[in-house]
């Protein structure tokens, strides 16, 4: 047990982890003393609940604190609502977290997928960041890319068809 609650926090001072996260890491850990027959099944499965239970009365696992950086790491980088919801739920988090959590990334912004389909365009060169020609079917490439992020198709052809970058500032407002 003390073994695999010092596993435990060596993962989570590497990792900010959550509560899903760290017991598929621990299962992973115990898995070997398993299949050699060193520890039964349900005996490690109690010993995984007990060391995340005592872990997270301590402080040190809070879902809603890990999704919160998430999310706004995730917004920055350029990414939808709807990956975050997704990579956020593979996390194990919840959708009331995650509604939270995409709240407190967006702040006040109401224009923040636009902005972040702004941020993939620019990193991706898409729309008005593209280099040479942008006729008819590099207008498509573009959106497939942009639908591809997770963003809806309104949002999508705004940016594409964004005429320059500097368009696309001013429609979300940004001083030049």
């Amino acid at each position: 047990m003390a073994r695999l609650e010092k596993s435990a926090l060596n993962h989570l001072g590497r990792f900010a982890a959550t509560r899903t996260e760290l017991t598929r890491v621990l299962k992973r850990r115990v898995a070997r003393a398993v299949r050699a027959e060193l520890i039964e099944r349900d005996e490690a499965a109690a010993m995984i609940e007990t060391v995340v239970a005592k872990i997270a009365a301590a402080g040190y696992l809070d879902d809603t604190a890990v999704a919160r950086a998430r999310a706004a790491g995730m917004r920055r980088a350029g990414r939808s609502s709807r990956i975050i919801a997704q990579k956020l739920a593979a996390k194990g988090i919840s959708r009331d977290q995650t509604t939270e959590a995409l709240a407190a990334a967006d702040g006040e912004d109401d224009k923040a997928e636009l902005r972040a389909a702004a941020t993939l365009a620019a990193r991706r060169k898409l729309g008005p960041y593209r280099n040479g020609s942008r006729d008819e079917a590099t207008l498509k490439r573009d959106l497939a890319a942009l639908a591809r992020g997770g963003f809806s198709y309104g949002i999508a052809r705004t940016v594409a068809q964004a005429s320059s970058p500097e368009a696309l500032a001013a429609l979300l407002g940004e001083p030049d």
